[in-house]
């Protein structure tokens, strides 16, 4: 894990044998991340990730997430990406803006998320199932990210797109003050969830 050519090549083999659903680059001037240039702390998060999108109770957990997100009308679903030695988990955390249908494409970190160790926060872009257009950060996300990273020196976000119901994409997106201040994203692949053995 602290070997950086290790990291890039495990992530660069693994990405080539994935299908992705990338944003057209024009739509928010989205930029794209090499892997290269990701530094080591990137690096680590998105292994740990990818590793973690094998595991079926993994895949399965993000599937239940979506689900539950399609059904409130309220506000995205959101929170942490917690890590124990085998894989990551979903800490699902309310978003603090007001309950309103306003609200169904935004996510708001609440203050309580900042005070969490974690490996990076998470929210989902699933207002139905097929989101298959807003399949990337939107522009306040990119925002948002920017922002953070020089307040925290750091950032480190996924995006989980529902595709259609039992398929969703992930993507990477984030920066550091010092090696990578442009928030940047790096798609991480679609995955598939089993909609009958959602517990």
């Amino acid at each position: 894990m602290q070997d950086d050519e290790y990291l890039i090549e495990s992530i660069t083999s693994h990405l080539k044998n994935l299908e992705h659903t990338y944003v057209v680059k024009d739509t928010n001037n989205t930029i794209f991340y090499k892997v290269s240039e990701l530094n080591l702390g990137q690096l680590q998060r998105v292994y740990l990730m990818i590793k973690s999108l094998e595991k079926t109770s993994f895949i399965q957990e993000i599937g239940k997430e979506i689900e539950r997100d399609v059904e409130n009308k309220f506000a995205e679903h959101g929170g942490l990406i917690l890590f124990n030695k085998k894989r990551a988990y979903l800490k699902s955390i309310e978003s603090c803006l007001v309950k309103d249908t306003i609200y169904n494409g935004s996510y708001g970190s609440p203050e309580e998320s900042f005070s969490i160790p974690n490996f990076g926060s998470f929210h989902i872009h699933a207002e139905d199932y097929n989101e298959i257009d807003y399949a990337h950060p939107s522009s306040r996300d990119l925002i948002i990210s920017y922002f953070s990273t020089d307040l925290a020196n750091e950032t480190h976000d996924f995006l989980i797109t529902s595709l259609k119901k039992g398929k969703f994409n992930v993507d990477y997106y984030g920066g550091h003050k010092i090696n990578n201040p442009l928030t940047k994203v790096l798609d991480l692949g679609n995955y598939s969830y089993d909609t009958l053995n959602l517990k």
